[in-house]
Protein backbone atom coordinates (compact mmCIF):
# COMPACT_ATOMS: atom_id res chain seq x y z
CA UNK A 1 0.00 0.00 0.00
CA UNK A 2 2.88 2.37 0.81
CA UNK A 3 5.39 1.53 -1.91
CA UNK A 4 3.26 2.55 -4.91
CA UNK A 5 2.40 6.07 -3.68
CA UNK A 6 6.00 6.65 -2.62
CA UNK A 7 7.28 5.52 -6.00
CA UNK A 8 4.86 7.85 -7.78
CA UNK A 9 5.87 10.77 -5.53
CA UNK A 10 9.55 10.10 -6.25
CA UNK A 11 8.78 10.06 -9.99
CA UNK A 12 6.88 13.36 -9.75
CA UNK A 13 9.73 15.02 -7.85
CA UNK A 14 12.33 13.71 -10.28
CA UNK A 15 10.43 15.15 -13.25
CA UNK A 16 10.44 18.60 -11.69
CA UNK A 17 14.23 18.69 -11.61
CA UNK A 18 16.47 20.04 -14.33
CA UNK A 19 18.42 17.53 -16.39
CA UNK A 20 21.66 18.43 -14.60
CA UNK A 21 20.12 18.08 -11.15
CA UNK A 22 18.47 14.80 -12.11
CA UNK A 23 21.72 13.30 -13.36
CA UNK A 24 23.80 14.53 -10.42
CA UNK A 25 21.56 13.65 -7.47
CA UNK A 26 17.89 13.48 -8.47
CA UNK A 27 18.04 9.85 -9.58
CA UNK A 28 18.60 8.95 -5.94
CA UNK A 29 15.01 9.91 -5.13
CA UNK A 30 13.66 6.65 -6.51
CA UNK A 31 16.16 4.60 -4.54
CA UNK A 32 15.50 6.72 -1.48
CA UNK A 33 11.77 5.98 -1.65
CA UNK A 34 12.51 2.25 -1.75
CA UNK A 35 14.72 2.66 1.31
CA UNK A 36 11.84 4.30 3.18
CA UNK A 37 9.58 1.38 2.31
CA UNK A 38 12.23 -1.08 3.51
CA UNK A 39 12.65 0.70 6.84
CA UNK A 40 8.88 0.92 7.38
CA UNK A 41 8.53 -2.78 6.59
CA UNK A 42 11.29 -3.68 9.06
CA UNK A 43 9.70 -1.60 11.83
CA UNK A 44 6.28 -3.14 11.23
CA UNK A 45 7.71 -6.65 11.17
CA UNK A 46 9.59 -6.15 14.43
CA UNK A 47 6.46 -4.90 16.18
CA UNK A 48 4.20 -7.68 14.93
CA UNK A 49 3.49 -10.58 17.22
CA UNK A 50 3.50 -14.12 15.87
CA UNK A 51 0.07 -15.54 15.15
CA UNK A 52 -1.58 -17.66 17.87
CA UNK A 53 -1.46 -20.65 15.51
CA UNK A 54 2.31 -20.36 15.09
CA UNK A 55 2.79 -19.83 18.82
CA UNK A 56 0.86 -23.01 19.51
CA UNK A 57 3.08 -24.97 17.12
CA UNK A 58 6.16 -23.57 18.85
CA UNK A 59 4.81 -24.61 22.24
CA UNK A 60 4.38 -28.14 20.96
CA UNK A 61 8.10 -27.96 20.12
CA UNK A 62 7.55 -29.48 16.70
CA UNK A 63 7.75 -28.09 13.20
CA UNK A 64 8.16 -29.45 9.66
CA UNK A 65 11.82 -30.20 8.97
CA UNK A 66 11.35 -28.81 5.45
CA UNK A 67 8.16 -26.77 4.90
CA UNK A 68 8.97 -26.31 1.21
CA UNK A 69 9.39 -30.04 0.70
CA UNK A 70 6.13 -30.69 2.52
CA UNK A 71 4.30 -28.17 0.33
CA UNK A 72 5.62 -29.85 -2.81
CA UNK A 73 4.65 -33.32 -1.60
CA UNK A 74 1.40 -32.72 0.30
CA UNK A 75 0.27 -29.16 -0.42
CA UNK A 76 0.65 -29.00 -4.19
CA UNK A 77 -3.05 -28.45 -4.90
CA UNK A 78 -3.52 -25.28 -2.80
CA UNK A 79 -0.11 -24.01 -3.92
CA UNK A 80 -1.11 -24.38 -7.59
CA UNK A 81 -4.44 -22.73 -6.87
CA UNK A 82 -2.64 -19.75 -5.37
CA UNK A 83 -0.27 -19.62 -8.34
CA UNK A 84 -3.03 -19.52 -10.94
CA UNK A 85 -5.39 -17.35 -8.86
CA UNK A 86 -2.69 -14.68 -8.59
CA UNK A 87 -1.36 -15.00 -12.16
CA UNK A 88 -3.97 -12.76 -13.77
CA UNK A 89 -3.91 -10.24 -10.92
CA UNK A 90 -0.14 -9.87 -11.11
CA UNK A 91 -0.21 -9.63 -14.90
CA UNK A 92 -2.80 -6.86 -14.93
CA UNK A 93 -1.24 -5.05 -11.97
CA UNK A 94 2.14 -4.62 -13.65
CA UNK A 95 0.50 -3.87 -16.98
CA UNK A 96 -1.23 -0.89 -15.38
CA UNK A 97 1.75 0.23 -13.33
CA UNK A 98 4.52 -0.16 -15.91
CA UNK A 99 3.36 -0.80 -19.47
CA UNK A 100 0.44 1.61 -19.57
CA UNK A 101 2.57 4.37 -18.09
CA UNK A 102 4.99 3.97 -21.00
CA UNK A 103 2.18 3.49 -23.52
CA UNK A 104 0.54 6.77 -22.54
CA UNK A 105 3.72 8.72 -23.25
CA UNK A 106 5.14 6.92 -26.29
CA UNK A 107 1.94 5.96 -28.12
CA UNK A 108 -0.90 8.17 -26.90
CA UNK A 109 1.38 11.19 -26.53
CA UNK A 110 0.17 12.59 -23.21
CA UNK A 111 2.33 14.93 -21.16
CA UNK A 112 4.86 12.78 -19.33
CA UNK A 113 4.35 14.81 -16.15
CA UNK A 114 0.70 13.74 -16.09
CA UNK A 115 1.50 10.02 -15.88
CA UNK A 116 3.02 9.82 -12.36
CA UNK A 117 0.27 12.10 -11.08
CA UNK A 118 -2.47 9.74 -12.25
CA UNK A 119 -0.47 6.76 -10.97
CA UNK A 120 -0.25 8.42 -7.56
CA UNK A 121 -4.00 8.95 -7.49
CA UNK A 122 -4.53 5.34 -8.54
CA UNK A 123 -2.18 4.07 -5.84
CA UNK A 124 -3.95 6.04 -3.11
CA UNK A 125 -7.39 4.88 -4.25
CA UNK A 126 -6.07 1.34 -4.56
CA UNK A 127 -4.78 1.37 -1.00
CA UNK A 128 -8.19 2.41 0.28
CA UNK A 129 -9.79 -0.26 -1.92
CA UNK A 130 -7.57 -2.96 -0.39
CA UNK A 131 -9.09 -2.24 3.02
CA UNK A 132 -12.57 -2.10 1.54
CA UNK A 133 -12.39 -5.36 -0.38
CA UNK A 134 -10.79 -7.08 2.59
CA UNK A 135 -13.72 -5.99 4.74
CA UNK A 136 -16.19 -7.17 2.10
CA UNK A 137 -14.51 -10.58 2.01
CA UNK A 138 -14.90 -10.84 5.79
CA UNK A 139 -18.61 -10.21 5.43
CA UNK A 140 -19.55 -11.98 2.20
CA UNK A 141 -16.76 -14.53 1.81
CA UNK A 142 -13.37 -14.66 0.11
CA UNK A 143 -14.45 -16.53 -3.00
CA UNK A 144 -17.41 -14.38 -4.13
CA UNK A 145 -15.53 -11.11 -3.65
CA UNK A 146 -12.39 -12.38 -5.39
CA UNK A 147 -14.48 -13.87 -8.21
CA UNK A 148 -16.25 -10.54 -8.69
CA UNK A 149 -12.93 -8.69 -8.95
CA UNK A 150 -11.57 -11.15 -11.51
CA UNK A 151 -14.79 -11.09 -13.52
CA UNK A 152 -14.53 -7.31 -13.77
CA UNK A 153 -10.87 -7.56 -14.78
CA UNK A 154 -11.72 -10.01 -17.57
CA UNK A 155 -14.02 -7.37 -19.08
CA UNK A 156 -11.83 -4.33 -18.34
CA UNK A 157 -8.92 -4.39 -20.87
CA UNK A 158 -10.83 -3.30 -23.99
CA UNK A 159 -12.64 -0.30 -22.44
CA UNK A 160 -9.41 0.62 -20.66
CA UNK A 161 -7.46 0.91 -23.90
CA UNK A 162 -10.33 2.76 -25.55
CA UNK A 163 -10.13 5.28 -22.70
CA UNK A 164 -6.34 5.55 -22.91
CA UNK A 165 -6.35 6.11 -26.66
CA UNK A 166 -9.00 8.80 -26.39
CA UNK A 167 -6.32 11.12 -25.03
CA UNK A 168 -8.81 12.55 -22.54
CA UNK A 169 -7.16 13.09 -19.18
CA UNK A 170 -10.46 12.44 -17.43
CA UNK A 171 -11.03 9.13 -19.24
CA UNK A 172 -7.42 8.08 -18.68
CA UNK A 173 -7.61 8.91 -14.98
CA UNK A 174 -10.82 6.93 -14.50
CA UNK A 175 -9.39 3.92 -16.37
CA UNK A 176 -6.12 3.87 -14.44
CA UNK A 177 -7.79 4.39 -11.06
CA UNK A 178 -10.22 1.52 -11.70
CA UNK A 179 -7.29 -0.70 -12.69
CA UNK A 180 -5.44 0.16 -9.49
CA UNK A 181 -8.55 -0.36 -7.38
CA UNK A 182 -9.18 -3.84 -8.77
CA UNK A 183 -5.86 -5.32 -9.89
CA UNK A 184 -3.10 -3.45 -8.11
CA UNK A 185 -4.50 -3.30 -4.59
CA UNK A 186 -8.14 -4.37 -4.24
CA UNK A 187 -7.49 -8.01 -5.05
CA UNK A 188 -4.55 -8.04 -2.64
CA UNK A 189 -6.91 -7.07 0.17
CA UNK A 190 -8.72 -10.37 -0.37
CA UNK A 191 -5.59 -12.44 -1.07
CA UNK A 192 -4.05 -11.70 2.31
CA UNK A 193 -6.81 -13.73 3.98
CA UNK A 194 -7.87 -16.06 1.18
CA UNK A 195 -4.49 -17.53 0.27
CA UNK A 196 -3.22 -18.41 3.78
CA UNK A 197 -6.57 -19.97 4.66
CA UNK A 198 -6.18 -22.46 1.82
CA UNK A 199 -3.31 -24.16 3.68
CA UNK A 200 -2.97 -26.19 6.84
CA UNK A 201 -1.02 -24.80 9.77
CA UNK A 202 2.21 -26.73 9.17
CA UNK A 203 3.41 -25.05 5.98
CA UNK A 204 1.05 -22.12 5.40
CA UNK A 205 3.74 -19.47 4.93
CA UNK A 206 5.82 -21.61 2.57
CA UNK A 207 2.77 -22.53 0.51
CA UNK A 208 1.58 -18.97 0.02
CA UNK A 209 5.10 -17.74 -0.74
CA UNK A 210 5.83 -20.40 -3.35
CA UNK A 211 2.52 -19.99 -5.15
CA UNK A 212 2.13 -16.23 -5.03
CA UNK A 213 5.70 -15.15 -5.67
CA UNK A 214 6.34 -17.59 -8.51
CA UNK A 215 3.14 -16.44 -10.21
CA UNK A 216 4.33 -12.85 -9.77
CA UNK A 217 7.44 -13.75 -11.75
CA UNK A 218 5.63 -15.42 -14.66
CA UNK A 219 2.81 -12.87 -14.48
CA UNK A 220 3.81 -9.36 -13.50
CA UNK A 221 7.53 -9.94 -13.98
CA UNK A 222 7.19 -10.51 -17.72
CA UNK A 223 3.93 -8.65 -18.45
CA UNK A 224 5.48 -5.30 -19.50
CA UNK A 225 7.91 -7.11 -21.81
CA UNK A 226 5.17 -9.25 -23.33
CA UNK A 227 2.90 -6.24 -23.84
CA UNK A 228 5.68 -4.23 -25.49
CA UNK A 229 6.54 -7.16 -27.76
CA UNK A 230 2.89 -7.59 -28.76
CA UNK A 231 2.45 -3.90 -29.62
CA UNK A 232 5.64 -4.00 -31.69
CA UNK A 233 4.73 -7.24 -33.46
CA UNK A 234 1.23 -6.03 -34.36
CA UNK A 235 2.19 -2.60 -35.69
CA UNK A 236 1.20 -0.63 -32.62
CA UNK A 237 -2.19 -2.26 -32.09
CA UNK A 238 -3.37 -2.53 -28.49
CA UNK A 239 -5.83 -5.35 -29.22
CA UNK A 240 -3.31 -8.22 -28.70
CA UNK A 241 -2.40 -6.73 -25.32
CA UNK A 242 -6.06 -6.62 -24.30
CA UNK A 243 -6.50 -10.24 -25.42
CA UNK A 244 -3.39 -11.26 -23.45
CA UNK A 245 -4.68 -9.57 -20.29
CA UNK A 246 -8.10 -11.14 -20.70
CA UNK A 247 -6.83 -14.68 -21.30
CA UNK A 248 -4.46 -14.72 -18.33
CA UNK A 249 -7.13 -13.29 -16.04
CA UNK A 250 -9.62 -15.89 -17.28
CA UNK A 251 -7.22 -18.58 -16.09
CA UNK A 252 -7.25 -16.97 -12.64
CA UNK A 253 -11.03 -16.80 -12.69
CA UNK A 254 -11.32 -20.52 -13.49
CA UNK A 255 -8.81 -21.37 -10.74
CA UNK A 256 -10.80 -19.30 -8.25
CA UNK A 257 -14.00 -21.12 -9.18
CA UNK A 258 -12.19 -24.37 -8.33
CA UNK A 259 -11.05 -23.11 -4.92
CA UNK A 260 -13.09 -23.70 -1.75
CA UNK A 261 -14.54 -20.93 0.37
CA UNK A 262 -12.28 -20.34 3.39
CA UNK A 263 -13.97 -17.61 5.43
CA UNK A 264 -14.25 -18.63 9.12
CA UNK A 265 -12.01 -21.65 8.53
CA UNK A 266 -10.20 -22.89 11.64
CA UNK A 267 -6.57 -21.89 11.10
CA UNK A 268 -5.41 -24.49 13.61
CA UNK A 269 -6.38 -27.32 11.28
CA UNK A 270 -3.33 -29.24 10.04
CA UNK A 271 -4.87 -30.09 6.67
CA UNK A 272 -5.53 -27.90 3.65
CA UNK A 273 -8.89 -26.42 2.71
CA UNK A 274 -8.66 -28.48 -0.48
CA UNK A 275 -8.46 -31.64 1.66
CA UNK A 276 -11.96 -31.94 3.20
CA UNK A 277 -11.94 -34.01 6.36
CA UNK A 278 -8.15 -34.20 6.39
CA UNK A 279 -7.82 -37.41 4.37
CA UNK A 280 -4.31 -36.48 3.27
CA UNK A 281 -3.39 -35.32 6.75
CA UNK A 282 -4.43 -38.65 8.25
CA UNK A 283 -2.44 -40.44 5.58
CA UNK A 284 0.60 -38.39 6.50
CA UNK A 285 0.34 -39.58 10.10
CA UNK A 286 1.43 -43.01 8.91
CA UNK A 287 4.59 -41.59 7.30
CA UNK A 288 7.80 -41.93 9.36
CA UNK A 289 8.57 -38.89 11.44
CA UNK A 290 11.55 -37.68 9.40
CA UNK A 291 9.41 -34.77 8.21
CA UNK A 292 9.28 -33.38 11.72
CA UNK A 293 12.07 -32.07 13.82
CA UNK A 294 12.06 -31.36 17.50
CA UNK A 295 12.74 -27.79 18.47
CA UNK A 296 14.89 -27.52 21.54
CA UNK A 297 16.06 -30.44 23.67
Amino acid sequence: VVRQPLGAVAWILAQRLSDDALMSWGWRLVFGSSLVVTVVAMVIRRKLNESPVFQELKEKRERPASPVKEVLTVGRRPMLLVLFMNWGISTQSYTYQVFMASYLVTTVGVDKKFVPEVLLLGAVCGGIAALGFGTLSDRFGRKPVYTTILSALVLLPVPTFVALNSGSKTAITVAIVIGFILACQGAVGVQMSFFPELFGNRYRYAGVTLGREFSSVIGGGVAPLVCTALVTAFSGSWIPVAVYMTLITTVSLVATRMAPETRDRDLNLPYDATDPGGARARQEETVPGDRLEKVGD
